[in-house]
């Protein structure tokens, strides 16, 4: 990333916030559903959604200047993305996660940021171990509808093929270990997370026909229930949410837990060595930090400083989605 040079700029980093809560927004008021067949009046949208012409007008004006919606002069319409990963009726629909993940959890819990900066204890996105249920639907269910894309792309990126047992440890909805199981017919899962998460998980697991081959373990217990042994362990997302001391802990767990020349996979938010970026990256490292005063930012240096120091070998790592998140892939002899 360049540096800046221009106080326009830095504008469109400080005014950023208000494009996010005008599509959190057109998703939880049915904007862009009243749009999914056919191109409307304005008059027609106040009708359907039920709101104040004055008022929805102003909303369809930010999307148009967004570029979420498209504007004729006589009537709105959804732009292509829009139409793609915003509405339910699109097989890449990506609207729940923002809903209940991002304007639900991330947006809310960013208020304490200042706070948490200076080593304050503040809410972050795994507090309390989701011990209150609607919190971790909400949660669970904007995850699973995020993860899908990555879990896909991960399963293409890795080779399975030999391996009959997988341990996710912090597996969320089972994103992961679905479309694992889907692209390698002999694999077995099991699904290591807080017990309001696994009732979610549960649901999604047996929507795909996956319940005789995926299990759950509760792991608000920390390592008790972990399986005596696995041929891989996957750990994503879960290092730059539990930090240093944790993620090591963890690391060193499933090398125990794995068998001879068993693979460890983390996938992660991961910042370039030389801390230039990316920049989605290290701003959900950012995020990342709240509730969590061990947070640090991952690097492949480090992480692979760290599994070198445990034990493991033939370490790889790899981009998975560009500028955003890495993989990581290493074996215990």
């Amino acid at each position: 990333m360049k540096p800046l040079t221009e106080v326009h700029e830095i504008a469109q980093i400080a005014y950023g916030f208000i494009g996010s809560k005008a599509l959190f927004a057109s998703l939880n008021n049915g904007l862009f559903e009243c749009l999914a067949d056919q191109s409307k009046s304005l008059s027609e949208i106040s009708a359907e959604t039920n709101h104040p012409e004055n008022l929805i007008e102003t909303l369809a004006i930010a999307c148009v200047s967004l570029g979420l919606l498209e504007f004729d002069g006589s009537t709105y319409k959804n732009a292509p993305a829009t139409r793609r990963y915003l509405l339910r009726s699109s097989k890449a629909f990506f609207g729940d996660y923002y809903r209940f993940q991002i304007d639900r959890q991330v947006y809310p819990n960013l208020a304490g940021l200042d706070r948490a900066l200076g080593g304050d204890e503040v809410a972050g996105l795994y507090t309390g171990g989701f011990s209150d249920l609607s919190r971790a639907v909400d949660f669970t269910r904007g995850q699973h509808a995020g993860s899908l894309g990555p879990a896909f792309v991960l399963a293409r990126s890795v080779d399975l093929s030999g391996v009959e047992t997988l341990l996710d440890v912090g597996g969320g909805s089972g994103a992961f270990c679905i479309m694992l199981c889907k692209r390698f017919p002999q694999l077995k899962a099991t699904i290591a997370d807080f017990p309001n998460v696994l009732e979610v998980a549960r649901y999604f697991v047996e929507e795909s026909d996956l319940a005789d081959r995926i299990d759950f373990i509760s792991a608000k217990d920390g390592f008790n229930g972990w399986p005596e042994q696995a041929d891989a362990v996957l750990m994503s997302y879960l290092c730059s949410a539990i930090g240093r001391s944790a993620t090591k802990d963890f690391v060193s767990h499933s090398f125990d837990t794995l068998s001879p020349n068993g693979r460890l996979f983390i996938h992660d938010f991961m910042v370039d060595d030389d801390h230039q970026g990316p920049s989605m990256a290290a701003c959900w490292s950012l995020a990342m930090t709240m509730g969590n005063p061990d947070s640090t930012v991952i690097r492949p240096a480090m992480i692979e400083a760290l599994l070198e120091e445990i034990g493991f070998t033939d370490i790889r790592i790899k981009p998975l989605i560009a500028g955003i998140t890495s993989l990581v892939e290493a074996c215990r002899p």
